[in-house]
Protein backbone atom coordinates (compact mmCIF):
# COMPACT_ATOMS: atom_id res chain seq x y z
CA UNK A 1 0.00 0.00 0.00
CA UNK A 2 1.27 3.71 -0.89
CA UNK A 3 1.48 6.31 1.42
CA UNK A 4 -1.39 8.58 1.86
CA UNK A 5 -0.89 11.89 -0.71
CA UNK A 6 1.35 14.13 0.31
CA UNK A 7 -0.10 17.63 0.47
CA UNK A 8 1.27 20.38 -2.19
CA UNK A 9 3.17 21.75 0.38
CA UNK A 10 4.89 18.44 1.30
CA UNK A 11 5.08 17.42 -1.99
CA UNK A 12 7.11 20.23 -2.84
CA UNK A 13 9.54 20.27 0.06
CA UNK A 14 10.17 16.44 -0.66
CA UNK A 15 10.53 16.70 -4.38
CA UNK A 16 12.36 19.64 -3.82
CA UNK A 17 14.92 17.56 -1.73
CA UNK A 18 14.69 14.50 -4.25
CA UNK A 19 15.14 16.99 -7.28
CA UNK A 20 18.58 18.38 -5.64
CA UNK A 21 20.47 15.37 -6.35
CA UNK A 22 19.96 15.83 -9.90
CA UNK A 23 19.56 19.49 -10.39
CA UNK A 24 21.52 22.61 -8.99
CA UNK A 25 20.06 25.00 -10.70
CA UNK A 26 16.78 26.18 -8.53
CA UNK A 27 14.77 27.41 -11.79
CA UNK A 28 15.31 23.90 -13.59
CA UNK A 29 14.02 22.36 -10.02
CA UNK A 30 10.90 24.88 -9.20
CA UNK A 31 9.43 23.95 -13.11
CA UNK A 32 9.94 20.31 -12.46
CA UNK A 33 8.02 20.27 -8.63
CA UNK A 34 5.10 22.68 -10.52
CA UNK A 35 4.61 19.91 -13.08
CA UNK A 36 4.28 17.58 -10.30
CA UNK A 37 1.93 19.74 -8.51
CA UNK A 38 -0.28 19.67 -11.53
CA UNK A 39 -0.18 15.77 -11.65
CA UNK A 40 -1.31 16.14 -8.14
CA UNK A 41 -4.00 18.22 -8.79
CA UNK A 42 -5.28 16.42 -11.76
CA UNK A 43 -5.00 12.96 -10.07
CA UNK A 44 -6.96 14.91 -7.22
CA UNK A 45 -9.56 16.09 -9.63
CA UNK A 46 -8.91 19.10 -10.48
CA UNK A 47 -10.04 20.06 -14.28
CA UNK A 48 -7.93 21.82 -16.48
CA UNK A 49 -10.30 24.53 -16.64
CA UNK A 50 -9.83 24.82 -12.88
CA UNK A 51 -6.18 24.69 -12.65
CA UNK A 52 -5.27 28.33 -13.17
CA UNK A 53 -7.72 29.26 -9.99
CA UNK A 54 -5.86 26.29 -8.28
CA UNK A 55 -2.14 27.20 -9.19
CA UNK A 56 -2.53 30.73 -8.23
CA UNK A 57 -2.60 30.27 -4.52
CA UNK A 58 0.70 28.21 -4.76
CA UNK A 59 2.33 31.19 -5.67
CA UNK A 60 2.13 32.99 -2.26
CA UNK A 61 1.88 29.49 -0.46
CA UNK A 62 4.87 30.00 2.48
CA UNK A 63 6.59 26.65 1.76
CA UNK A 64 5.60 26.17 -1.75
CA UNK A 65 6.19 29.59 -2.70
CA UNK A 66 10.20 29.79 -1.65
CA UNK A 67 10.75 26.03 -3.12
CA UNK A 68 9.53 26.60 -6.52
CA UNK A 69 10.54 30.42 -6.88
CA UNK A 70 8.38 32.71 -8.76
CA UNK A 71 5.27 33.13 -9.72
CA UNK A 72 6.36 32.68 -13.24
CA UNK A 73 6.44 28.75 -12.71
CA UNK A 74 3.16 28.63 -12.01
CA UNK A 75 1.59 30.53 -15.39
CA UNK A 76 3.35 28.63 -17.12
CA UNK A 77 1.20 25.36 -17.25
CA UNK A 78 -1.82 27.65 -17.61
CA UNK A 79 0.11 29.67 -20.74
CA UNK A 80 -0.78 25.59 -22.53
CA UNK A 81 -4.44 27.01 -23.09
CA UNK A 82 -3.66 29.41 -26.28
CA UNK A 83 -4.26 26.22 -27.54
CA UNK A 84 -7.83 27.20 -27.53
CA UNK A 85 -7.71 30.06 -29.31
CA UNK A 86 -6.64 29.04 -32.50
CA UNK A 87 -7.21 32.50 -33.66
CA UNK A 88 -4.20 33.42 -32.24
CA UNK A 89 -1.75 30.43 -32.51
CA UNK A 90 -2.74 27.87 -34.94
CA UNK A 91 -1.02 24.44 -35.06
CA UNK A 92 -2.90 22.26 -37.88
CA UNK A 93 -0.83 19.37 -37.44
CA UNK A 94 -0.26 19.08 -33.53
CA UNK A 95 2.83 17.08 -34.01
CA UNK A 96 4.67 20.71 -35.27
CA UNK A 97 4.18 21.59 -31.45
CA UNK A 98 7.92 20.74 -30.96
CA UNK A 99 8.13 23.44 -33.45
CA UNK A 100 7.07 25.57 -31.76
CA UNK A 101 8.19 25.05 -28.20
CA UNK A 102 12.08 23.48 -29.46
CA UNK A 103 12.45 20.28 -30.27
CA UNK A 104 15.56 20.11 -27.75
CA UNK A 105 15.89 18.64 -24.25
CA UNK A 106 15.48 21.48 -21.82
CA UNK A 107 12.79 21.39 -19.63
CA UNK A 108 11.79 24.80 -20.71
CA UNK A 109 11.12 23.56 -23.92
CA UNK A 110 9.27 20.42 -23.29
CA UNK A 111 7.03 21.25 -20.20
CA UNK A 112 4.98 23.89 -22.40
CA UNK A 113 4.28 21.70 -25.63
CA UNK A 114 3.25 19.38 -23.21
CA UNK A 115 1.03 21.89 -21.68
CA UNK A 116 -0.56 22.54 -24.71
CA UNK A 117 -0.90 19.30 -25.79
CA UNK A 118 -2.90 18.96 -22.34
CA UNK A 119 -5.08 22.09 -23.56
CA UNK A 120 -5.38 20.76 -26.87
CA UNK A 121 -6.78 17.49 -26.21
CA UNK A 122 -7.67 17.35 -22.91
CA UNK A 123 -9.92 14.14 -23.45
CA UNK A 124 -7.75 12.34 -25.78
CA UNK A 125 -4.71 11.04 -24.26
CA UNK A 126 -3.84 9.10 -27.31
CA UNK A 127 -3.58 12.21 -29.90
CA UNK A 128 -1.74 14.02 -27.05
CA UNK A 129 0.62 11.53 -26.81
CA UNK A 130 0.93 10.59 -30.49
CA UNK A 131 1.46 14.80 -31.29
CA UNK A 132 4.20 14.64 -28.55
CA UNK A 133 5.96 11.78 -29.55
CA UNK A 134 6.10 12.30 -33.77
CA UNK A 135 6.85 15.86 -33.20
CA UNK A 136 10.79 14.76 -33.33
CA UNK A 137 13.48 16.21 -31.62
CA UNK A 138 13.36 14.73 -27.86
CA UNK A 139 9.99 13.02 -28.71
CA UNK A 140 10.22 10.71 -26.12
CA UNK A 141 10.78 13.14 -22.84
CA UNK A 142 7.84 15.04 -24.49
CA UNK A 143 5.72 12.57 -25.03
CA UNK A 144 6.78 11.13 -21.25
CA UNK A 145 5.47 14.28 -19.80
CA UNK A 146 2.43 14.59 -22.01
CA UNK A 147 1.49 11.10 -21.53
CA UNK A 148 1.67 11.56 -17.20
CA UNK A 149 -0.72 14.72 -17.63
CA UNK A 150 -2.98 13.34 -20.12
CA UNK A 151 -3.16 9.99 -17.92
CA UNK A 152 -3.99 11.75 -14.58
CA UNK A 153 -6.40 13.89 -16.34
CA UNK A 154 -8.23 10.90 -18.10
CA UNK A 155 -7.54 7.84 -15.35
CA UNK A 156 -6.47 4.39 -15.88
CA UNK A 157 -9.76 3.29 -17.19
CA UNK A 158 -10.21 6.06 -20.05
CA UNK A 159 -6.44 4.70 -21.72
CA UNK A 160 -6.71 2.76 -24.88
CA UNK A 161 -6.65 -0.76 -23.96
CA UNK A 162 -4.69 -2.23 -26.49
CA UNK A 163 -1.44 0.30 -25.09
CA UNK A 164 -1.40 -1.29 -22.00
CA UNK A 165 -2.25 -4.96 -23.43
CA UNK A 166 1.32 -4.99 -25.00
CA UNK A 167 3.19 -3.21 -22.20
CA UNK A 168 5.87 -5.24 -19.87
CA UNK A 169 4.87 -5.66 -16.83
CA UNK A 170 1.44 -4.11 -17.53
CA UNK A 171 -0.52 -5.59 -14.72
CA UNK A 172 1.83 -4.56 -11.94
CA UNK A 173 1.80 -0.92 -13.64
CA UNK A 174 -2.26 -0.55 -14.07
CA UNK A 175 -2.39 -2.29 -10.43
CA UNK A 176 0.29 0.77 -8.99
CA UNK A 177 -1.68 3.37 -11.11
CA UNK A 178 -5.27 2.27 -9.94
CA UNK A 179 -3.73 2.29 -6.34
CA UNK A 180 -2.09 6.10 -6.54
CA UNK A 181 -5.67 6.91 -8.38
CA UNK A 182 -7.48 5.67 -4.63
CA UNK A 183 -5.59 7.51 -2.53
CA UNK A 184 -6.35 10.59 -0.15
CA UNK A 185 -7.72 13.17 -2.97
CA UNK A 186 -9.14 16.84 -2.41
CA UNK A 187 -6.52 17.85 0.35
CA UNK A 188 -5.98 21.14 1.36
CA UNK A 189 -3.03 23.55 -0.05
CA UNK A 190 -2.36 24.85 3.61
CA UNK A 191 -0.78 22.11 6.25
Amino acid sequence: MLPPFPTPGRFAREADQLLQVFYRDHFVRGNHIVFGLVIQALINGITVDELEDYLRPMARHPVIAPIVGGYDRFITPVNGSIARRPDLVSIPEPKYVSHLFGMDCQVMHLLPAAYYLMYRFPNDFEMATLSASNGGGNNMARAALTGAIAGAINGISNLPQRLLKELRNGNELENLAREVASQNHQEAVRE
